[in-house]
């Protein structure tokens, strides 16, 4: 009857969907979008496994160089030494426990382990002076925690990988790590210590030629900013 088909269409939609148009290579659009995780897996592999390298590269490296420290290296549990780097820790408020060694796996002055630091001697010979930089320098790397930034900035840049920015950016934290730790240092000596220090500082880059060191504070770092570093 008329009531009958008349009630029929209204439970019908207005408009129907349209059908779907293939493209001008005859594909349909449904086929675009399941064809997009066939690239983007491959894709999320390689930079996963990238990632992953690079990261575990830099702990490796830093690992050998608490093996290094702990194999060749002699603990200075006392001696003058360590009387001048409690003196320099208590000058600085520096309330942790800070290890030092002398070994000969290092060329220069680092700072090293984040949740148990150390402050590693090259085997040689350093006066009162220069050990008193030193310290220093190291110690105002742990009181401001600038291992923990650079693991941070290793592991962005780690998961970056891709991006010539990421490692122009881990390559400058580095860089104004060491100048802000100089600038910090040298703000209450006068021009003769500053003078000191920079001959310091000279020293342990002559010593550190070449020398990378992953993941730790060395005071022979910056070599490229050796101007920049001498006009504090």
């Amino acid at each position: 009857s008329l009531p009958a088909e008349g009630a029929a269409r209204a439970l019908l939609p207005s408009t129907l969907p349209a059908p779907a148009v293939p493209d001008a290579a005859g594909v349909l659009p449904q086929a675009h979008a399941a064809a997009a995780p066939d690239w983007l897996l491959p894709a999320g592999v390689l930079w996963a496994a990238v990632a992953a390298l690079l990261l575990l590269r830099n702990v490796l490296a830093y690992r050998d160089v608490l093996r290094g420290v702990t194999r060749c290296g002699v603990p200075l549990a006392d001696g003058p030494e360590r009387e001048l780097l409690d003196r320099c820790r208590a000058a600085q408020g520096v309330r942790r426990r800070i290890r030092l060694y002398r070994s000969a796996s290092v060329d220069t002055p680092l700072l090293a382990g984040m949740f148990r630091p150390v402050i590693v001697l090259p085997d040689t010979t350093f006066s009162a002076r220069d050990l008193r930089f030193i310290f220093a320098h190291e110690l105002t790397h742990c009181r401001r925690h600038d291992l923990a930034y650079k693991w941070l900035a290793v592991l962005a840049c780690s998961l970056h990988w891709f991006n010539p920015t990421a490692h122009f950016i881990l390559r400058r934290l580095n860089l104004l790590c060491e100048l802000s730790c100089d600038q910090s240092v040298a703000a209450h000596f006068d021009a003769a210590e500053r003078r000191q220090y920079m001959q310091t500082i000279l020293r342990t880059l002559s010593a550190s030629i070449g020398c990378r060191r992953a993941v730790t504070t060395a005071m022979g770092a910056g070599r490229r900013a050796i101007e920049k570093r001498l006009t504090l």
